[in-house]
């Protein structure tokens, strides 16, 4: 339980800075869709809860996928599958409802796959190798999902 709390805040406050500081920086005029209706300040607390719970998905799922291998492939395997999960079908079905380019609709995709990867590499630094991994596995999940190194 304690390494999930830190991987998610480790990777909680990686998220935050890394968005806050280089996406206005790859993306300055906002993401490429402009939906009706845009707030014209964002509400900040709905975003950090947005980090938070990816950051805790993220490390909760770390344990469970784990597959023996060096923590920050595993970690980063991790981070790129979930980014893959939400991002694309996300980005396909916006670009079938806007007149926005497939491109510029793949560009986000792309910077979430990369950003969440390295999340991922975060969380397998905080969880380390496997035999810490299948004592945190077995509290969180109350199975053996993790396989010992050989």
């Amino acid at each position: 339980m304690k390494k999930l709390i830190l991987a998610t805040l480790a990777s909680f406050v990686y998220l935050v800075v890394v968005n806050a500081t280089l996406f206005p920086v790859f993306f300055p005029d906002g993401p490429p869709e402009h939906y009706a209706n845009t707030r014209p300040s964002p509400l900040l607390m709905y975003s950090l809860m947005a980090f938070l719970i990816t950051a805790f998905l993220m490390a909760y799922l770390y344990p469970l996928v784990y597959r023996g291998g060096r923590p920050w492939k595993e970690g980063l395997r991790v981070g790129i599958i979930m980014a893959l999960f939400v991002s694309l079908p996300e980005n396909l079905h916006v670009y079938a409802l806007t007149h926005v380019s497939f491109v510029a609709l793949l560009l986000p995709a792309i910077w979430v796959t990369v950003i969440w990867g390295i999340a991922g590499l975060v969380i397998g630094f905080v969880y380390g190798g496997a035999e810490s991994d299948a004592a945190d596995a077995v509290s969180l999940t109350g199975s053996h999902h993790i396989q010992p190194e050989r």
